[in-house]
């Protein structure tokens, strides 16, 4: 049987404490790269896609898939974060991670009320499951939950979300790629 104390014989700590450090540096740029990939799904969908089929549902799939962006770069600087021992623990709910960020780190990343409010919005919206009812008016498209919640989505705005969404990755990957100095590579 191959289990880590066979490895760990084999290897040594200090081989297997390098190993670990690695792991954990990829594992972060994992979750980057597939942040970058839903951004730039959502960039597609909402440039290309929209504008050929003009259809206001898709702003909703737009919308999860900045969130997911969001939550997978939060999530990898949380990683970050606790890789350098600055927190203690990392929430495992994806909610709980939002609010923790939006607490700790809205200051460092200048995040205003505008940008907590986008961050916010979009965890709502993910939130709500597609048995709610949409009301499209225009180019505006509302979405009723069962609480009877309603968030309102437009082109303009989902724009605007996309365009702070890539800021907030990009300053967040910066930021863990000065952590890391040589071992930070780009995706």
């Amino acid at each position: 049987m191959f289990n880590f104390l066979n490895i760990s014989i084999f290897l040594g700590a200090q081989t297997i404490f390098k190993l670990g450090i690695i792991i954990f540096i990829v594992d972060i740029w994992e979750e980057l790269a597939e942040a970058r990939k839903e951004l730039k799904l959502a960039d597609h969908m909402v440039y290309v896609t929209y504008k050929l089929l003009n259809d206001r549902k898709i702003m909703l799939s737009v919308a999860r898939h900045i969130n997911s962006a969001l939550n997978n770069t939060i999530f990898a600087f949380l990683k970050n974060e606790l890789r350098f021992k600055r927190i203690y623990h990392l929430p495992e709910n994806e909610h709980l991670r939002l609010k923790y960020f939006l607490r700790d780190y809205s200051e460092q990343f200048a995040l205003n009320f505008e940008g907590e409010e986008m961050i916010i919005k979009l965890d709502n919206l993910r939130s709500m499951k597609s048995g709610g009812y949409n009301i499209q008016e225009g180019s505006v498209i509302h979405i009723v939950n069962g609480c009877l919640r309603v968030e309102t989505l437009s082109v303009n705005m989902i724009k605007k979300y996309l365009s702070n969404a890539r800021e907030l990755i990009n300053n967040i990957e910066k930021l863990v790629r000065t952590d890391y100095g040589t071992y930070a590579y780009k995706s």
